[in-house]
């Protein structure tokens, strides 16, 4: 595997758009149904997007390192983008307006950052040597 330039660019474009979504006026988003806590539409889409983080950083170190990742570098970036997620929620509580914190949303988040690990350890199972936390 050659590296590349800028392996981390999706992840960090990524990253932004979460930002951005996150300090964005509540009150220009659609109001989506809720299904209770961790099944509602709103706590999915949280997973979605910090599973794609977690997954998008992963996929770039392993274009960028021959195809290895370490694992205490995978659960790094789980705990990274987990961080990520709960400090963004403290953040629109804080500096957002019309915005809130929520704690199912931070939970959300991590085990969104959990899935997405999970899932680039199923895709790359094969192709994919994982380091014994070197």
């Amino acid at each position: 595997m050659k590296n590349i330039k800028y392996p981390y660019a999706p992840a960090l474009v990524w990253g932004i758009f979460i930002f951005i979504l996150s300090v964005w006026p509540g009150k220009d988003f659609p109001t989506l149904p809720d299904w209770g806590d961790l099944l509602a539409v709103d706590k999915l889409i949280h997973m979605l997007f910090y599973g794609l983080l977690t997954w998008l950083i992963l996929h770039s170190k392993r274009q960028n390192t021959e195809g290895v990742v370490s694992m205490s570098f995978a659960v790094g970036i789980v705990a990274f983008s987990s961080g990520y997620g709960w400090f963004l929620e403290w953040f629109q509580g804080r500096f957002c307006q019309g915005r809130f914190s929520d704690a199912m949303d931070g939970i959300a988040n991590t085990i969104g950052a959990v899935v997405g690990l999970l899932i680039f350890l199923f895709l790359f199972r094969k192709q994919q040597p994982i380091d014994d936390l070197s």
